[in-house]
């Protein structure tokens, strides 16, 4: 299961760097995502820890699979309708990328996201995701927690989110939907943050202060303002 069996990468940990572990100024070529995953696969009840990426400022990102996914990289999905690649039952923690720190497309299901990181404000979560489903994304670095998915059900995203260099509490639990407008939101709580949901796409979807819409809520039928508690496994409280 996730709490025994770990797949370790390597980011970087050199001085000068605000995010900490991106090898921006790294030029050993000693960092490693943890999984990097072609189509058919699946990966299920594993740790993915302190995986890496180089940042834009390395001679050697020049392309998406060098800077993107510290966790997970999915290679080209045959077809964007018909994802191929699943990560199911993992927790991913502690890596970091220029998009997409804890991972880049593919399929996540109950999956929980902890410390991960985009350089580039870009998904601290995932990035380009087909789908996210029954997933927990708390404590996470990024201008934007969840960018460009497909779809996103039933999931959490926690009150624990700051930007990039670690302010607060403004600091993120945002999704940003596809440049296209074709992202769907589904059954999502948002325990905090800020503005950043799509306007359209939404479903019964809770958000917890009108700090989240830059409509009113009547113009976004989807959405819930609601106070919700939930307890250490994120389940909601009675009565809250």
């Amino acid at each position: 299961g996730a709490a025994s069996t770990t797949i370790k990468g390597l980011h970087y940990t050199g001085a000068g760097n605000v995010f900490g572990f991106l090898g921006g100024l790294d030029s050993s070529n000693s960092l490693m995502r943890c999984v990097t995953m072609a189509p058919n696969t699946e990966l299920r009840g594993f740790t993915l820890l302190d995986g890496g990426t180089f940042s834009n400022n390395c001679p050697v990102a020049t392309a998406s699979e060098n800077k993107y996914g510290g966790g997970v990289y999915v290679k080209e999905e045959s077809s964007a309708a018909k994802p191929s690649v699943f990560v199911r039952d993992c927790l991913i923690k502690n890596c970091g990328a220029t998009h997409g720190g804890g991972g880049y497309r593919g399929v996540y299901e109950r999956c929980r996201f902890q410390g991960t990181m985009a350089q580039q404000g870009c998904g601290a979560a995932t990035y380009d995701a087909a789908v996210m489903r029954n997933c927990i994304v708390d404590g996470v670095r990024a201008a934007t927690s969840i960018d460009q998915p497909r779809l996103v059900v039933n999931c959490t995203i926690g009150k624990n989110n700051r930007n990039a260099g670690g302010n607060g509490p403004e600091g993120t639990g945002t999704i940003r939907a596809r440049d296209d407008g074709t992202s769907q939101l589904v059954n999502v709580l948002f325990l905090g943050g800020k503005e950043g949901i799509p306007v359209d796409g939404c479903t019964n979807c809770v958000v917890p202060s009108a700090t989240y819409l830059k409509t009113s809520t009547a113009e976004r039928p989807g959405l819930v303002v609601a106070e919700v508690e939930v307890d250490e496994n994120y389940r909601p409280v009675a009565g809250s």
